[in-house]
């Protein structure tokens, strides 16, 4: 579907529905759960650990200055640590199970396979029977 020739570009009426369906200003961080932060430290953007760190640093000092209670964000944490199960378990669990289905899968291919050799070397020898001359002794 190509654009339209004739598109109106009317920045009031834009801001005008942008101020509708963007939220006001006095509105308290728990409902919003959104943590702006004003970039305190210079950091490499070639840098992938050091950016992630000062990403996460920054925004946990952030998100505990939005808490009532400091010590909510470590019940949250602990909270979830009970509730998600081990990553290493899930994918040692996954791993299993793919790799016994690739044993099956693999093992019914070979049985295919094989099966088919059979059928092949069947027929060749019964058609070089067929075609050879016999032999009288």
């Amino acid at each position: 579907m190509e654009p339209s020739k004739n598109s109106i570009y009317n920045r009031e009426g834009l801001l005008d529905n942008l101020e509708d369906i963007s939220w006001p200003e006095d509105v308290e961080w728990l409902h919003k759960l959104s943590i702006d932060i004003h970039q305190e430290q210079e950091v490499n953007v070639n840098d992938d650990l050091n950016r992630e760190l000062a990403f996460y640093t920054q925004a946990f000092s952030k998100l505990t200055s939005h808490t009532d209670d400091e010590n909510e964000v470590a019940d949250v944490s602990r909270t979830f640590e009970k509730e998600v199960p081990d990553d290493n378990r899930v994918v040692c669990e996954d791993k299993n199970s793919s790799e016994e289905e690739g044993d099956r899968e693999g093992d019914e291919l070979r049985k295919r396979i094989e099966d088919f050799i059979d059928k092949v070397n069947r027929g060749w020898k019964a058609e070089r029977l067929r075609t050879s001359p016999s032999y009288v002794q």
